[in-house]
């Protein structure tokens, strides 16, 4: 009989508080929004030699350095994927092979990512203001590797 009683005190708690909660809808509920990106990174897909980074600086004070914030957020990002490619399309072997050392690679690497990092254009670009000094600067970034 006891058993029965303490199996009852957390049984019928348990159920009732499982059947009389709804689940919640965060994005509702919580406070959530979806927010729209000034870019979509769908509209400018990576197709190697070509590669896109998408990337913005909010900040107050002086605008052209929110913008080169930016560039240099963006530069930093097509290095590594631009270095990725590179190294890809460099097959090691026939450099070893053909006499050339691993120093040698990588000076090839290095020369032609910076050689591509210097054609770093802005393909688009948008300002968002937040009022007094504040702004946000949102960068589209193209590079081509030759």
């Amino acid at each position: 009989m006891k058993k029965l009683k303490v199996l009852l005190i957390f049984v019928v708690p348990s159920v009732i508080i499982m059947f009389s909660c709804g689940s919640i809808n965060f994005k509702n509920e919580g406070g959530g929004k979806t927010v729209k990106m000034v870019f979509e990174k769908k509209d400018y897909k990576d197709n190697p030699p070509v590669f896109y980074s998408i990337k913005s600086t909010k900040s107050n004070g002086a605008r052209n350095i929110v913008e080169s914030t930016t560039r240099l957020k963006a530069q930093n990002d097509l290095s590594s994927k631009v270095k990725t490619y590179i190294e890809s399309e460099i097959n090691l072997t026939e450099e070893l092979v053909n006499g050339k050392s691993s120093e040698s690679v990588r000076s090839t690497v290095t020369a032609k990512l910076a050689r591509a990092l210097e054609n770093l254009k802005v393909v688009d670009s948008e300002w968002l203001s937040y009022g007094g000094d504040v702004y946000e600067f949102w960068g589209v970034y193209r590079v081509e590797v030759k």
